[in-house]
């Protein structure tokens, strides 16, 4: 079967039955990757992402557009419209502001000429790429925390770009910037602004510094501390954001949310009304849960006023919370269901009908159309999710598990709608090798003083039990009030591939388990003597171990990387009765050029296979960034490179050797390049099949050696400028997977295929092994069970509903115009129940589409026949004349294979988003089996086929699939036998049976 051989959007387009603030449910809504601002301009719906750049909407959120794939950032933090005739332009602030987790610096400003967004020219000519203020550098260090225009009369307005390192105000269009000055200093971390009016309406500006206070206006770029007015905000215990909000329809009236110290809670909400000359503490919302206070200051904080009615004012933290009385009381609504997901970061009133809302949060966006009294997900489409690390069934390419930014552990089974099997926080993930039916997956690694870092599910990702007994808990310092935890969010963890249940796991010690993670041991030096990476005891997250890799020439020997940029190799020795293992650790070191940079993050390391008999393989490590681990950190180049190789074999300074000078600089269309040694590595794979074809994965870019290291080129065709953290590749399929921080998972094929399609990819899936790449086993091991087989005729993609005599049909929630018994998308498909057929039973038959990309499948045709199972268990051939028939000929009446309904046509099929047709017909009157043969085409993925043997067709040409179905009969008929038999009150529970 073909594919394209660039990169492809293996999903998630959506995660269906997402996390939720309240625990899911099984008909949870689909949620995506962390939405961090939003605007609307000209009935278009734009949402800025932590890491998957900015996407539009043109139907209120039905179908989502990514804008920004080319750009040189991704990770975006603010946005503003100038709504003027003449400019239409939405202004981009790049580098998330957020303190926390995977917030990634920025690129400087973006501009978009909203009035072209919408129209077929490529997508970076309608940007412009704005003059960096003041240094080239900015991108490194900055990240957006606010955009605001503020009117300049006939002029182009003045714009204002907060950042965490300082505010900027251009007066000509971004054409040249001036940095402010603030209270004395000009590099101060802004928090929010906001334009508002004293009680006599004179205009003024207040500037709210990061854990300090609210500074005024004295000058063009001049703000002094604004202390003395009557009823100040307070001074002290001021250590999280402060968030300022305006009253659209009354200009004086200003409110602000203060962070206290502590790094999360609140000091309270407060309100002026006169322009932030007498503020009034008002009341903080009263969290009805004991285990969700208000929390997360200086990571989640939205501040917000209804357009015409200063009193209503929407507050987000983790959650979010509506006053109509300005702040005296406060009413939640995130847990009415369906709720919404956790941690809210915008929040927009639609102006021209306010009781219309727009919220982001870690989930994603959703739509609320009575004021945000009930709210819906509008996460289809939106492949933004933000990944730690994946990794695949050993043995079904179809299958892997990632784990995600709050948004837990996910397993993909071929659809680009994954399923939610872990909650929190998901990072390493593992399958075990021997018994592929156990999971491992991560959490942080401290929860409440307790150790959470790895859990197991013994059930396909059913149920979870942490398993951390043994591992010290007091190896890190306990938290303090002022310093907060030291110890590492997360912790890598690794299966041996050799032996099954053998895991190792890394703090500032290895710790190995030989019984899938029921306890823990040390690896020791000696029965008595500890090894650890930190150079002092209790040392903080800092010397932690960040990678592990078990040596595939020998299970005995691990390597490490840490945090710091130090190579460990641990080689078992012995096994001591207690199970603990004895081993001696070197350090990688050299006395030589080929030192180390003393500070490089350590993010992966691999070792190749080797012939038997060959010395000892290579180490090769790729260095990082700490932005992978730890907030609101300062970037750092690598001059000497960032992909190393260390020699055991050979004697220092031989031993290490540079391999990443050769990597060639990005470039981007409207610039700027970013060289190498701001290219941070953060992953590497190695094919099985050739231990010099090296890849890599980058902050921007997938780069490929075929001569272990010594030049690399880049391959990264189809694949977004988005961060890749992590690189799989299955060895038996062939297939590289790289996990993105924010635009979900991609794959390619790192061999040629004969033919690659570099337009469409569609096709329906034999079984959920099948991905529509390969000719279809007819019997394989199913991924999904801890034991039996999956065939090639359970089409996965083809599911039959029938209208039962009590219920009627299915009725999934559909998302393509979430309207009650709307037509069904993806989601629903994936949530309804395959049926038997009934004879003469008004009959739905869904057919799935998936398009693979790279482009949208055009004008894609489907159709539905339908044969008699034969005697012999086959199915008769198809007529000569099929395949040209196809799609809209007429077959032979009587013939062996009938149509279903006519054929359907989708005028656009987008890759990575499946489309389902609907076909309507009442079953034959027949018993036995039926075989549904489904055949699908499109203008650039056309159909090629002759054959007539449906077994050969079916298992071999992706267009092409069959699924065996009982033809029973019907209820009504059961029912009205047992009427006749039984009698009226005999048949009640018949009928209760018989129905579904």
């Amino acid at each position: 079967m073909s594919g394209a051989n660039q990169w492809t959007l293996l999903g998630p387009d959506g995660v269906l039955n997402g996390q939720m603030h309240l625990p899911s449910t099984a008909n949870g809504p689909t949620i995506s990757g962390r939405v961090t601002c939003l605007a609307l301009a000209e009935g278009l719906v734009f949402v800025g992402t932590a890491g998957g750049g900015l996407w539009m909407s043109a139907d209120n959120g039905l179908e989502w557009t990514p804008l920004t794939d080319h750009l040189a950032c991704h990770s975006i933090g603010a946005l503003a419209y100038d709504a003027d005739p003449s400019r239409k332009r939405l202004w981009i602030g790049s580098g998330e502001g957020n303190h926390g987790g995977r917030v990634m610096f920025g690129q400087g400003l973006f501009a978009l000429d909203v009035a072209t967004a919408t129209s077929a020219t490529p997508a970076f000519t309608r940007f412009t790429n704005l003059p960096a203020p003041l240094d080239a550098d900015a991108f490194r260090s900055r990240r957006s925390t606010a955009l605001m225009l503020e009117p300049n009369g006939a002029s182009p307005p003045i714009v204002w770009w907060a950042t965490n390192r300082g505010l900027f105000r251009s007066d000509d269009s971004g054409g040249t910037w001036v940095r402010c000055t603030i209270g004395g200093t000009s590099g101060l971390e802004i928090s929010s602004m906001c334009l508002c009016q004293s009680s006599t309406g004179a205009d003024r500006m207040l500037v709210a510094v990061w854990g300090d206070r609210l500074y005024i206006r004295t000058a063009a770029t001049t703000f002094a501390a604004w202390t003395t007015n009557p009823g100040a905000l307070p001074t002290t215990n001021v250590g999280g954001r402060i968030a300022l909000a305006v009253a659209p329809s009354d200009k004086t009236r200003v409110y602000a949310a203060v962070g206290a110290s502590g790094g999360g809670p609140f000091v309270n909400v407060f309100r002026s009304t006169a322009g932030g000359e007498n503020w009034v503490a008002r009341s903080l919302p009263t969290p009805t849960s004991s285990d969700r206070p208000l929390n997360q200051s200086q990571y989640n904080l939205v501040l917000t006023v209804h357009p015409t009615d200063p009193d209503t004012v929407l507050f987000g933290e983790t959650a979010i919370w509506r006053s109509k009385d300005g702040g005296g009381s406060w009413q939640d609504l995130t847990s009415p269901d369906p709720g919404t997901h956790s941690d809210q970061h915008a929040a927009l009133f639609d102006p021209a009908t306010p009781t219309r809302v727009w919220f982001g949060n870690d989930g994603g966006v959703w739509l609320s159309t009575d004021g945000g009294d009930t709210m819906a997900s509008r996460n289809r489409g939106l492949a933004t999710l933000q990944y730690y690390a994946l990794v695949h069934h050993p043995s079904a390419a179809s299958v892997l598990l990632a784990g995600a930014q709050d948004n837990g552990t996910q397993r993909y089974s071929g659809s680009p709608g994954w399923g939610l099997i872990g909650d929190g926080d998901g990072f390493f993930c593992a399958i075990d090798s021997g018994t592929p039916s156990v999971w491992y997956a991560s959490y942080v690694y401290r929860q409440d003083g307790d150790i959470k870092a790895i859990n197991r599910s013994d059930s396909l990702g059913d149920s979870w039990n942490t398993i951390t007994h043994g591992i010290d808990p007091t190896e890190y310092p306990a938290p303090t009030v002022s310093g907060g935890d030291p110890a590492p969010f997360f912790v890598p963890f690794v299966t041996d591939p050799a032996h099954g249940g053998t895991l190792y796991l890394g703090t500032t010690r290895l710790w190995r388990s030989t019984n899938r993670g029921d306890a823990w041991l040390e690896v020791r030096p000696t029965a008595t003597t500890r090894f650890a990476t930190a150079t002092t005891p209790n040392e903080s997250a800092g010397n932690s171990i960040s990678c592990i890799c078990v040596d595939p020439n020998d299970a005995n020997t691990i390597h490490f990387g840490t945090v710091d940029g130090r190579l460990f190799r641990c080689h078992i020795d012995s096994v001591l009765p207690s199970g603990q293992a004895i081993a001696t650790f070197t350090q990688a070191r050299s006395s030589g050029a080929g030192t180390l940079p003393p500070a490089g993050y350590i993010t992966d390391l691999a070792v190749p296979k080797l012939p038997a008999g060959a010395p000892a393989a290579p180490v090769y490590i790729v260095m990082g960034s700490d932005y992978l681990a730890f907030s609101n950190t300062t970037q750092m180049p690598l001059a000497d490179g960032r992909v190393w190789k260390h020699d055991y074999a050979a004697a220092a300074p031989a031993d290490w050797s540079q391999l990443g000078l050769t990597i060639p600089a990005v470039t981007f269309p409207s610039g700027p390049d970013l060289p190498a040694a701001w290219n941070f590595v953060n992953a590497i794979a190695i094919d099985p099949a050739n231990a010099q074809r090296l890849f890599i994965g980058c902050h921007v870019g997938v780069f490929e050696s075929t001569d272990g290291g010594a030049s690399w080129a880049r391959y990264d065709t189809g694949l977004p400028n988005t961060p890749v953290v992590d690189l799989q590749l299955h060895p038996t399929h062939r297939l590289l997977r790289a996990a993105t921080m924010g635009r979900s998972v991609w794959e390619r094929p790192i061999d040629v295929l004969p033919a690659p399609n570099t337009t469409a990819d569609i096709y329906i899936r034999d079984n959920i092994v099948d991905i529509g790449r390969f000719t279809t086993p007819t019997t394989a091991a199913d991924p999904l069970a801890s034991s039996g087989d999956v065939q090639w005729f359970d089409a996965v993609d083809l599911k039959v509903d029938v209208d039962g005599f009590i219920g009627g049909f299915d009725k999934p929630a559909s998302t393509v115009d979430y309207q009650s018994g709307g037509a069904i998308d993806y989601v629903g498909f994936e949530k309804m129940r395959h049926h038997a057929l009934q004879r003469t039973v008004g009959t739905r038959v869904y057919l799935q589409v998936i398009n693979r990309g790279p482009q949208a499948a055009a004008n894609v045709k489907a159709r539905v026949y339908w044969s008699l199972r034969l005697p012999t268990g086959d199915f008769s051939p198809v007529p000569a004349d099929f395949w040209t028939l196809f799609p809209d000929g007429a077959l032979p009446a009587g013939g062996v294979w009938q149509p279903v309904a006519a054929a359907q046509t989708a005028t656009s099929v987008l890759a990575g988003e499946p489309h389902v047709f609907t076909f309507t017909f009442d079953a034959p009157d027949h018993s036995g089996e039926v075989g549904l043969l489904a055949v699908i085409s499109c203008d650039n993925d056309a159909l090629s086929e002759t054959r007539t043997d449906v077994l050969a067709v079916a298992t071999s040409n992706k267009h092409v699939v069959l699924r065996r179905v009982d033809l029973n009969a019907s209820t009504g008929s059961i029912v009205a036998g047992v009427l006749v038999v039984l009698g009226m009150a005999a048949a009640i529970t018949a009928i209760a049976v018989a129905g579904r």
